[in-house]
């Protein structure tokens, strides 16, 4: 849909927005402007039979839609000729659009509707007689809409078919928008039906760096003879990445009814086409993308997602019914593409995620998954070479380092709960005695100074630039990504930061409490942090890992300079607290008061 949007703007500065941008010449009466800017949208009529010589109805309403004309008023007029017509506003309204809607019989004289702004008993859509006066309201000015007086309003008209018009309204009142309270309104309007307005959307403000755009036609769906509505939901993720899904209602005596397959097939086609992608060497590399922005769109408008930004008319969720299928789907096509693109931390945190979107998987599909995740990953079988029984004090909370550490020669240290370390393994050898104390009066000889640590102790917080730490990883509701939440040493807030992860949907946005995801902080590189999470490891400015550890329920992946290798054994599972030597070696983890070492299998030397 391509919408023409309109403030009281100077002829010259009109512009058209939304789904297309481009240059407007405004409704000035000047001779040398030209105040039509038209449009197209897809839409259809009901067949009525007529010869085959003659145009079909949809040929027909194509024709009229390419004739379809909409003009930002240059200023706030009350009086206004366009369209070779003087309109004339309802008392104490002015205008800010206009459209001329051709009816599909050519000889008859178009309609023409406004958008006019003013007292609320004339805010709204009005149709205009051929004399150009204000014949009826079509529809008025959403009330949910906020109405304080410094609130700017945006208005865009687009034809959704013969007779039919969308109007798509913004209210913006800055920081003093209420969060998740709709600022916007989408209207579907039939202009000669007995109720004109067909259908109508809530929307709420988006999350940060997602753009939702809308497209709508009122084309007959199922061959009765009504107008049924057709709307398509576009998502524009922050990466640039366009993808969309339609929702139908058909028209009925109470009223629109969802079609009970609308979103979700489509969906579950989309997915199965970027399944195929992802198998194409030329086509993978975007796959990644195009499922994150499907995901973004099922959880802007889905109310199953649990953060939805769209609701009905009556406040009521919108439902797209079960999109288990096609999230399923997705995932899949994720891992495909991360395996043929040699990323196996993205497909093994693929995998660990998988019931992140909807339902987890059934078993079977679980282990079709598991199939293809390993199918082209370094898969190896560690030696266990010790278990080291350690007493260590209570983990804080929060988002902290492993409490186990490997020194420059692969030693393996402990941090105990007095803020001591001790070596675990190898296991050191028996100290020196100490020499005897000097004689009393024997100044000669000075007392033996205590030995150095010869691995000191480290901080499971570490404070980052701007002395701040991690206190949390969050799966925000608010914003699609998942949040990294810091705090400062005296206690202060600090600004939160998006991780490249999108949180999980619907997650613990449907339901109240919830709290921070479990993570792991692997340590600071210069003012980034990098912390494992969601079963792979995450650089807080999106580049790549190349030094890390993170256990998942497939093994333990150890990253090495951007790939890396899966450590596989039974005690291996999610979650566990483990550290890597610098030469990724060597790996140790906790568990059950053991402190258990890890060696990477040698490789054997060629007959």
């Amino acid at each position: 849909m391509r919408f023409l949007t309109s403030g009281v703007l100077p002829c010259w500065l009109s512009t058209v927005l939304v789904a297309v941008l481009g240059p407007l010449t405004s409704g000035c009466s000047c001779e040398e402007e030209r105040p039509y800017t038209p449009f197209s949208v897809a839409t259809a009529l009901p067949n009525t039979g007529l010869p085959p010589a003659q145009k079909t109805a949809k040929e027909t309403a194509d024709e009229v839609a390419e004739k379809a004309l909409v003009v930002a008023a240059p200023s706030a007029l009350r009086t206004w000729t366009v369209f070779e017509r003087t309109l004339s506003a309802p008392r104490g309204g002015t205008f800010a659009l206009a459209a001329s809607l051709p009816e599909p019989d050519a000889t008859a004289p178009a309609s023409v509707v406004s958008w006019i702004q003013g007292p609320s008993d004339v805010h709204g859509l009005w149709l205009h007689g051929l004399d150009g006066s204000p014949q009826k309201r079509l529809v008025e000015s959403p009330a949910f809409l906020p109405t304080d007086p410094d609130c700017s309003e945006q208005v865009a008209l687009a034809s959704s078919g013969s007779r039919g018009v969308t109007v798509d309204v913004t209210r913006s009142c800055g920081a003093r928008q209420l969060p998740g309270a709709p600022n916007r309104a989408l209207l579907v309007v039939q202009t000669a039906a007995p109720v004109p307005l067909l259908h109508a959307l809530r929307v709420a403000p988006t999350a940060a760096g997602e753009k939702l755009e809308f497209e709508a036609d009122t084309a007959d769906q199922d061959g009765d003879g009504a107008s049924d509505v057709n709307v398509t939901f576009r998502m524009l993720a922050p990466g640039g990445t366009l993808e969309s899904f339609g929702m139908h209602w058909l028209a009925r005596p109470a009223g629109t009814s969802r079609q009970k397959d609308t979103p979700s097939r489509a969906f579950v086609t989309r997915a199965s086409e970027l399944g195929i992608a992802a198998q194409r060497k030329a086509e993978r590399g975007r796959v990644p993308a195009q499922v994150e922005a499907l995901r973004r769109l099922y959880a802007a408008v889905c109310s199953e997602g649990g953060a939805s930004r769209v609701s009905q008319w009556d406040g009521t969720p919108l439902s797209c019914g079960n999109m288990d299928a096609g999230l399923g789907r997705l995932t899949w096509a994720a891992v495909q593409a991360h395996i043929g693109l040699s990323e196996p931390g993205p497909a093994l945190g693929e995998f660990e995620r998988a019931a992140w979107f909807g339902a987890p998987p059934a078993e079977k599909e679980r282990l079709a998954l598991e199939k293809l995740t390993l199918a082209k990953i370094l898969v190896e079988t560690p030696r266990r070479i010790d278990d080291v029984r350690v007493t260590l004090g209570d983990k804080p909370a929060g988002v902290v380092q492993s409490r186990l550490a490997f020194d420059a020669k692969n030693r393996l240290w402990a941090l105990l709960a007095d803020q001591t370390t001790r070596q675990l393994w190898p296991e050191p050898a028996p100290a020196e005695p100490l020499p005897p104390p000097p004689l009393d009066g024997d100044r000669s000889t000075p007392a033996p100074a205590p030995a150095a640590p010869e691995f000191p102790a480290w901080s499971l917080e570490p404070h980052g630039p701007g002395d701040k730490r991690v206190a949390a990883v969050l799966p925000s509701c608010d914003r699609s990504e998942v949040q990294l939440a810091f705090v400062s040493t005296d206690g202060s807030g600090v600004p939160s930061l998006p991780l490249r992860l999108l949180a999980p949907r619907p997650g613990k946005c449907s339901r109240f409490g919830g709290g921070p995801l479990p993570a792991q902080l692997l340590g600071w590189d210069g003012p980034e942090v990098i912390v494992s999470v969601g079963g792979q490891v995450w650089k807080s400015d999106g580049k790549p890992v190349t030094h890390g550890v993170v256990s998942t329920s497939l093994g333990l992946f150890v990253h090495d300079e951007g790939s890396g290798a899966l450590w596989r054994n039974p005690y291996f599972r999610s979650g566990l607290e483990c550290t890597v030597s610098e030469d990724r070696k060597l790996a140790a983890c906790l568990g059950s008061g053991l402190a258990t070492v890890w060696e990477k299998p040698h490789k054997q030397a060629a007959p």
